[in-house]
């Protein structure tokens, strides 16, 4: 049986910290337990197979698969007979929720095995082990969160982070065309997805933003008409005048008069 352990200091680190890593290749019928451990640990098969058992469930893995045990909890685990399974495994203490697709017990993504596969560079690393670590279980965190949200939290992100670059980038160039292609989303898909949440078109959202962001400058401190129509994403002045008026009645000039 060959085991690897890699060697981690406890750094304590408040919300994830690392305390075990390292990797073994089982024998025949190798086990584990029954036993448990006073903190999370995930096992990610690399090559053969085995069985997993907890809450009186045995769950058979492949590679490409890990399964989830959590602090206090009794397990058992066991290497195939024939293709005993070659592992990887990490431990750390957590004072943060858990994604909660660790209930499933088995996870199986192909950007796991990216991620565990980067574990075989500690071994040349001096210094920084645990914070090194620490930063893939956070992106092993950060991916399962991301598959777990559902389809309605997935378009609901979309909509608020649409506004966001709206609110924050409206004296840009901007154009719905550039907001769809960064959220990875087809424009016409995108603006009926945005119509539904919000009453209106992104193109009419971005428009009244510019405008009333406009009239404000106009009236709290005292733009020129031009100053104002650069300030809010309009290189043209005459576009600006148009659409200005169009919305209020009034041209920016009349409306900054009135007020």
């Amino acid at each position: 049986m060959d085991i690897e352990n890699f060697l981690l200091q406890n750094r304590k680190f408040v919300d994830i910290n690392p305390l075990v890593c390292g990797k073994q290749q089982c024998d025949p019928c190798h086990s584990f337990g029954p036993a448990s451990r006073d903190y999370y640990l995930l096992h990610y098969v690399i090559s053969g197979t085995g069985t997993f058992t907890a809450d009186d469930k045995t769950y058979s893995l492949k590679p490409g698969e890990c399964f989830v045990i959590f602090p206090y909890e009794l397990t058992y685990y066991e290497a195939d007979a024939e293709s005993p399974w070659h592992y990887i495994w990490i431990g750390f203490e957590c004072r943060i929720p858990v994604p909660k697709v660790f209930s499933e017990r088995i996870l199986s993504f192909r950007q796991l095995d990216e991620i565990f596969t980067r574990l075989d560079n500690m071994m040349n690393m001096e210094t920084g082990r645990e914070a090194f670590l620490c930063s893939q279980i956070w992106e092993i965190f950060s991916f399962l969160d991301s598959r777990n949200e559902s389809s309605e939290n997935r378009v609901k992100t979309y909509i608020e982070q649409a506004i966001s670059c709206i609110e924050n980038e409206y004296m840009m160039e901007l154009s719905v065309q550039e907001i769809a292609d960064r959220l990875n989303l087809n424009r016409s898909y995108f603006s009926t997805l945005f119509k539904l949440h919000t009453g209106i078109s992104p193109q009419q959202y971005l428009l009244n933003f510019r405008l009333n962001k406009a009239a404000f400058l106009l009236q709290k401190h005292n733009y020129s008409v031009t100053q104002a129509a650069l300030s809010t994403g309009y290189s043209d002045v005459f576009t600006f005048s148009k659409m200005f008026k169009k919305k209020f009645g009034v041209s920016p000039l009349t409306y900054q008069k009135q007020k």
